[in-house]
């Protein structure tokens, strides 16, 4: 995806101190890893194996045992095709202005007996410090296996790379509206007026019920909440997405002549053939961001509109398909869900691939 010009833009106005000083940390931490390019080059490195050991913060990991060279190679090559060094810059610059305004919050600091925050260090060490930082670029990249780099690489459609912070959806979706809002400030002080006048009539995000409560499991009694998590950063997810505006579904073998349920179960016995995985509300919630902190979105075709199917959703069920997208009439992104036994072929799916980041 291009950079996100507008990113920085959301920064350090308005914030708090506790917020300030997050960013502080995050800062120290992104110079002590261009301070240590052998550190994180042997993150980048790791298999997916090799990994568990690595922490979020990967610079103070211990490096194991390295690869081969060959597979070293081959890792770099893909890390290099898929250009996730720079698109690591931009979410990095976009996730800090987000935090920085508060739309994005991270837990707040440990207090003392007096109730007043615990001092934090003031060296280097104050990067460690703040709970659940961004993930520095080698435990990012450490995230992936070579086949999920290779996957994403050879048959992703506009590999992009996303830190998806852990919080509720709530919050995602909070973060959405918060960031429209803040696009019509940017747009409406520029002389673009027909730019300004389309982001202007943005509304809010639509989520249906079904995001909030699933269908009860057999053996529950009613529904189960479907949004757990906190409005607070608890930890973060590092993957990599089909991220193309418009997604061309025989590029990845989708009839979508077929129904929605017929699709959803050859999507699914791809999935486990290849090892990708789907999509849910949280990825395309950050995916979406990423759009509109440009001034545009996905699944956005003309005046014309296309379906993303969330087949990895909690909310995905043999009753009701989950699915996201944006309408330009309107000018809203929905959550919103149709039946199996529908035939969509605006519909699409999306493919991602990476995991957590182990604390």
């Amino acid at each position: 995806m291009p950079q996100a010009n507008q990113s920085q833009d959301l920064g350090r106005k308005g914030m708090d101190p506790l917020q300030a000083s997050a960013i502080d940390a995050l800062s120290i931490g992104r110079d002590m890893l261009a301070k240590s390019p052998k550190v994180d080059e042997s993150l980048a490195s790791k298999s997916r194996t090799e990994t568990k050991s690595v922490l979020a913060e990967g610079a103070s990991a211990t490096p194991p045992v390295a690869p081969s060279e060959t597979e070293a190679s081959v890792r770099k090559e893909l890390i290099d095709r898929l250009g996730l060094m720079g698109q690591y810059e931009e979410r990095m610059d976009s996730m800090v202005g987000l935090i920085g305004r508060g739309i994005f919050r991270l837990k707040e600091a440990e207090k003392g007996k007096d109730g007043e925050p615990v001092p934090k260090p003031k060296d280097a060490e104050k990067a460690k410090s703040i709970p659940f930082p961004i993930p520095t670029l080698g435990a990012a990249l450490a995230v992936f296996s070579t086949e999920q780099l290779r996957l994403a690489a050879d048959t992703f459609q506009e590999p992009t790379l996303l830190l998806v912070p852990k919080t509720s959806f709530a919050a995602k979706v909070a973060a959405l509206d918060a960031a429209v809002a803040r696009m019509k400030e940017l747009v409406g002080s520029k002389s673009d007026k027909e730019r300004a006048k389309e982001i202007g009539e943005w509304q809010d995000t639509y989520v249906d019920g079904i995001y909030k409560n699933r269908e009860p499991a057999p053996g529950e009694e009613g529904a189960a909440k479907a949004d757990p998590g906190s409005e607070e950063i608890e930890g973060w997810r590092v993957v990599i997405v089909d991220g193309a505006v418009e997604i061309d579904p025989e590029g990845m073998g989708d009839d979508v002549r077929l129904t929605l349920g017929e699709r959803m179960g050859k999507r699914s016995e791809a999935a486990r053939k290849t090892g990708g995985a789907g999509f849910d509300r949280h990825l395309y919630a950050m995916l979406m961001l990423e759009g509109i902190m440009r001034g545009e979105t996905i699944d956005k075709i003309k005046n014309d509109w296309r379906f993303t199917l969330l087949d990895d959703d909690p909310a995905n069920s043999p009753s009701r398909v989950p699915n996201a997208y944006w309408v330009p009439v309107i000018r809203r992104v929905n959550f919103f869900w149709l039946l199996p036994g529908v035939v969509l072929d605006d519909s699409r799916f999306r493919r991602s691939v990476g995991g957590e980041v182990k604390p």
